[in-house]
């Protein structure tokens, strides 16, 4: 009989492991129970239909003590003998009642909470009976929080390492996620290579377009007012800028800005801009340039082939790609907005001050280009453009001192080679050290079911499964490619939250 017993009690365990939900197994057991009891039973003690409430409790009594039977089978016998239980459950002072349930102890037997209360039944932490009770109270009590769901189940239940548990059941439930999706945030990758080698000046360029800015024709009391726009463009590797305006958002009016800019600076190795895509979160204000982006890419790379310029697209909605022209159109806006506040310039004092701001950040230092504490120079982009800062006080003239041509173009050699020499070696190790983003995340793989972020609320977000990932230079994933119902996209990881369905159950 003590065998019938114990193989009653391991087939009630092993049955339990089957099973995903709580409410499905207790039915299944009670069921059970109810046809041993017609078993035994005349025909008219035989109970059919739907399980009562005294099978129900009887299949939750088995269940438990079927748990505690496989998990603390050594801290039963223990307490059957009389001798202290394990060190872990020491602190709980368990014990068993007149069932032969392992309860908590605890310091509140004086206390006038019910029996229940005071003395809670035990349940191991790594179990399946202990993972589908914690989401059936979850999902009974309206997907209560953490706190609330522990504090509700420690009033039957003493769950060990119970807060670790509940937390761990918590985030794999898909409609808790659905309302606050975490996304993925991989470390920072490594610097490119263009951000790493002193070529020249603007031989890699990032491109954006801010604004718009209001102007009038003249400064006649109701002169007409129109829209202009600011370009900018960023040398990746001296953080030099350089700021054109735009009557328009057409692809002559850009491209004939971009004939000014590589007049002036020099042809362009390749030109790195955001997708028009990029633009949908910034609002009503740069519509126009989303429009512009997406009507006219093709026509304007098609236009830089010709001219051996390769222009390069950041992913889809990963405007942090491009963090370093983002900041910079941020900055100039500061100053812009302080300077003009609402007033409406004319298109000429408008370029004016573009002008200004670009030489104001053209002359932000870099770094220190002494160790001398008395020296206060700092190397600025300036130095890699004009040799100086662009708003330094003028120079003394030296060109009536008598040196010949040759040593003064090698001077003028000496001291370019001077600046690249202190941007490899004060300015280039101080992009060593990463700001953000230094934990590691998992990366996402082919086939995984992912929330695609948008604009909309997180309950509408889109569901995507990964087809294809891209992994980078030091094999983390940053950017993968989705398919939706609608088609597929390519997206950052970051705007992407993978949904728990495939995490570890364990």
């Amino acid at each position: 009989q003590t065998d019938s017993k114990a193989d009653s009690r391991s087939y009630i365990y092993e049955l339990s492991e089957k099973y995903s939900s709580f409410t499905k197994l207790q039915r299944v057991l009670a069921k059970c129970i109810q046809f041993f009891h017609n078993c035994k039973s005349t025909k008219s003690s035989r109970v059919y239909g739907s399980p009562s409430l005294s099978a129900m409790k009887k299949a939750q009594d088995a269940l438990v003590k079927a748990v505690q039977n496989e998990h603390f089978s050594s801290d039963i016998e223990a307490l059957q003998k009389g001798y202290n239980c394990s060190q872990s459950l020491r602190k709980l002072s368990p014990f068993l009642d007149e069932l032969g349930f392992l309860r908590v102890g605890g310091r509140l037997a004086q206390s006038n909470l019910p029996y229940q209360k005071r003395h809670p039944l035990l349940l191991p932490k790594r179990c399946n009976f202990t993972r589908i009770l914690i989401d059936h109270f979850h999902k009974s009590y309206l997907h209560a929080g953490p706190r609330t769901l522990q504090s509700i189940i420690s009033q039957k239940y003493w769950i060990i390492s119970a807060r670790s548990v509940i937390r761990s059941q918590f985030s794999k439930c898909i409609s808790c996620f659905k309302v606050n999706p975490p996304s993925l945030q991989p470390i920072m990758g490594n610097l490119p290579k263009f951000r790493s080698q002193g070529i020249h000046p603007f031989h890699t360029v990032g491109v954006d377009i801010g604004g718009p800015f209001y102007t009038k024709e003249n400064n006649r009391r109701n002169a007409k007012i129109s829209k202009a726009y600011l370009c900018m463009f960023v040398c990746f590797a001296t953080r030099a800028v350089h700021i054109e305006s735009l009557t328009a958002l057409t692809t002559d009016c850009f491209m004939a800005t971009l004939d000014r800019f590589t007049a002036r600076r020099g042809l362009c190795h390749t030109i790195v801009s955001d997708n028009g895509k990029n633009f949908m979160a910034a609002g009503r204000q740069l519509a126009d340039v989303l429009k512009f982006f997406r009507e006219n890419s093709d026509k304007i790379g098609n236009q830089l082939v010709s001219r051996e310029i390769t222009w390069k697209y950041n992913p889809p909605t990963g405007s942090h790609f491009g963090g370093m022209y983002e900041s910079a159109i941020k900055s100039a806006k500061l100053h812009l907005k302080r300077v003009v506040g609402n007033t409406v310039l004319s298109f000429e004092e408008l370029t004016t001050l573009f002008a200004r701001v670009e030489a104001v950040l053209n002359s932000r230092p870099l770094c220190s280009m002494s160790t001398d504490p008395s020296e206060f120079e700092a190397l600025t982009p300036g130095h890699f453009l004009v040799g100086r800062e662009l708003l330094s006080v003028p120079e003394y003239e030296f060109t009536d001192e008598p040196t010949n041509r040759l040593s003064r173009w090698q001077l003028v050699q000496q001291a370019s080679q001077r600046f690249w020499n202190l941007w490899r070696q004060d300015y280039l190790h101080t992009l060593q050290q990463k700001q953000r983003w230094l934990s590691k995340c998992r990366d996402l793989k082919e086939g995984e079911l992912v929330l695609i972020h948008s604009n909309a609320p997180p309950l509408q977000w889109q569901l995507g499964r990964v087809t294809k990932v891209y992994p980078g230079t030091d094999g983390s994933v940053r950017v993968v490619k989705v398919r939706t119902r609608t088609g597929e996209y390519t997206r950052p990881v970051v705007k992407l939250s993978p949904l728990p369905v495939d995490s570890d159950t364990q």
